[in-house]
């Protein structure tokens, strides 16, 4: 499926969505659904909302936050929570992929392993029908792991060691009574 058409289905799945919870189909829904679908990536609220900003549609920052709840809700978007920050993206049928998260920085990559997918997408689970699948690896990326490396390199050059941990002292054993 092209890209287009693929923004057309997800129109049309939000504007059947919204007709079906009572929902008003305003201007400004659109304008943020519009915008959403412009996203490849990931994205925030924050982004999306200053985006939204450039644009003849002038909202408020809870109108953004209601609407992505609803896109998320009617399967136009997918929300993760990266390090306790909420992102989206747009669900399409792309290859599903792993998301590479640095606990430092919290940068995302997205990375594709076609043959661990090929592995998920056959696994079967117990009283359960899996639809779709997110895969989140924590670590820390090379960027920071080379300032790092870079800070524990100017301290060694300039003398300074980590302290030293002293031992653990052996837990007493207790006496016996008699």
């Amino acid at each position: 499926m092209s890209d287009d058409s693929n923004k057309e289905m997800l129109i049309e799945r939000f504007t059947r969505f919204l007709a079906s919870k009572g929902c008003r189909k305003t201007p400004e829904r659109f304008a943020i659904l519009h915008e959403v679908l412009e996203f490849d990536g990931h994205f925030d609220a924050e982004m999306l909302y200053n985006k939204l900003l450039l644009t003849q549609y002038k909202v408020v920052k809870a109108t953004v936050y209601n609407n992505l709840e609803l896109l998320t809700e009617c399967g136009v978007l997918r929300k993760y929570n990266f390090s306790g920050h909420a992102e989206y993206e747009r669900v399409d049928n792309k290859l599903q992929h792993i998301h590479l998260i640095c606990r430092i920085c919290g940068k995302v990559k997205e990375v594709k392993d076609v043959e661990l997918m090929r592995y998920l997408n056959t696994k079967k689970f117990s009283a359960f029908t899996s639809e779709m699948f997110a895969l989140n690896v924590q670590g820390v990326c090379n960027a920071c792991a080379r300032k790092k490396k870079k800070v524990s390199d100017v301290k060694d050059a300039a003398g300074e060691k980590e302290p030293k941990q002293k031992p653990a002292k052996p837990a007493s054993k207790p006496t016996k009574k008699k």
